[in-house]
């Protein structure tokens, strides 16, 4: 979590409302100078100030054009807003996604688009290969992508013309608009100038996060609403076999990301299977598939961060707590809120239900953001044996026998009352109170607070 610092700075750098402009209008592509001078009506030194602002506060970078040297695009860093700008609405039956030469970026982006929406990609060049570049055959199979059998093709094989048009290099963007279609651009770097394998993954990889935004602002999220009835567990997982093709996409991705997350700690094995043995404990009381994908990995993340704990000398470590109530929506989310916000960093926080609900209780939610603080990201989840093993310190809050007891472990019960179901006013003194606690708990393990 960002430092009070931080956050401050993230809150000044947006109180402009040219900055708030140059950041929505970066919220699906990117933008030269020139274009953002159109959009602002800001000019020169004034608007390279609003944009030295914003890259100082983590919010855009700036890099030279791949074509033309002579411009620079701002590109924007959207896991720095938070949920701070008003999410994009975008119209797009037929897209397009195109390079010079169609050979690794803009075929990589049209499959990706077929493979998470169920809809077909289109991808073209202003000059064609011949072939697509083998290196990117061979990173896209690693993200779960086949390009084995794409060819390269240039404009004039589309037909019909798409709506909506997303340049994934430099120099295909600055060649102009060769349909009659909204534009984007996406300024991925070229992997083929690099010619390693690693540049081409990495680009593959900013595709696919420029991905998820777009398709969330199409108003069609990634994985379709739609529920699974399946038989009781027997034996080894199953569930993998049983997900549709987004969802088992989603899920090849997860593990992308979390061995990347855990690289060096943490062997590709065990994350695998953490994986798949969190996404079969949570499918077993799931009625959808809704996100499954994105819980198992929130829950598989958390479940290894603990492993970790584990495998590492205690000397090293922070300590560590453990929130426990029954539905890991109000009362135990608040007091992490806390807890991470006054250790400073200082103590590992983890949390868990014994009976997880779908969302988190959003009028708490709102109580903690008086105070500053922002849980509404936070997903309620059930603990696991490496969680409650990891910790120094269990926290139950109203879980009563369901809470887990391990031997050696220091327990505290706090009587709370539950938010659920309250009102604003209501949960306030809640909150209040859960406070007090925290800041107590944080005396008793000699840590100051930051505030």
């Amino acid at each position: 979590m960002p430092t009070l610092e931080e956050r401050a700075g993230l809150h000044a750098a947006l109180g402009d409302p040219v900055r708030l402009a140059v950041v929505d209008a970066l919220s699906l592509g990117d933008l030269g100078v020139e274009e953002l001078r159109g959009i602002t009506g800001v000019e020169g030194n004034l608007l390279a100030h609003h944009l030295g602002v914003l890259e100082d506060a983590g919010l855009v970078r700036r890099r030279p054009s791949e074509g033309d040297r002579r411009r620079r695009y701002v590109s924007l860093r959207p896991e720095s807003l938070a949920g701070l700008v008003a999410s994009p609405v975008l119209e797009a039956g037929r897209v397009l996604f195109v390079c010079v030469h169609n050979s690794a970026r803009s075929q990589y982006a049209a499959s990706l688009w077929s493979e998470m929406t169920g809809r077909r990609g289109l991808s073209a060049g202003t000059r064609p290969a011949e072939t697509v570049h083998p290196l990117a055959v061979k990173a896209a199979a690693q993200l779960g992508i086949d390009l084995s059998r794409a060819v390269p093709k240039g404009y004039d094989r589309i037909d019909p013309p798409p709506d909506l048009v997303v340049s994934v290099c430099d120099r295909a963007w600055e060649s102009g608009n060769r349909f009659n279609a909204r534009r984007l651009h996406w300024s991925v770097p070229d992997p083929v100038a690099r010619g390693d394998p690693s540049a081409f993954l990495g680009s593959f990889r900013e595709i696919t996060a420029r991905m998820e935004r777009l398709i969330q602002a199409t108003g069609r999220p990634p994985t379709p609403n739609r529920t699974i009835s399946r038989p009781p567990r027997q034996g080894a997982p199953t569930v993998a076999a049983e997900l549709s093709t987004e969802d088992k996409f989603l899920l090849r991705q997860a593990a992308v990301r979390l061995q990347e997350r855990f690289k060096g700690k943490l062997n590709t094995e065990t994350i695998e299977r953490f994986m798949t043995d969190s996404l079969d404990q949570l499918m077993e009381k799931a009625t959808t598939t809704t996100w499954i994908v994105l819980l198992a990995e929130r829950f598989a993340s958390e479940r290894l961060r603990a492993l970790v704990r584990l495998q590492t000398n205690p000397t090293l470590l922070n300590p560590s707590v453990l929130f426990l109530c029954v539905h890991n929506a109000g009362r135990s989310q608040m007091a992490a809120g806390y807890m991470r916000l006054l250790s400073g960093g200082k103590v590992d926080v983890f949390t868990g239900g014994s009976e997880p609900a779908e969302d988190i209780n959003q009028t708490a939610a709102q109580a903690m953001l008086e105070k500053g603080i922002n849980i509404r990201g936070e997903i309620p989840q059930p603990w696991s044996d490496e969680i409650v093993r990891s910790a120094d310190v269990v926290v139950t809050m109203g879980c009563g026998d369901a809470c887990p007891i391990y031997p050696g472990k220091r327990y505290v019960d706090w009587e709370v009352d539950d938010p659920a179901g309250r009102t604003l006013e209501e949960i306030r003194p809640i909150r209040d109170h859960l406070e007090q606690r925290v800041r107590g708990l944080l005396a008793d393990l000699e840590i100051e607070t930051v505030w």
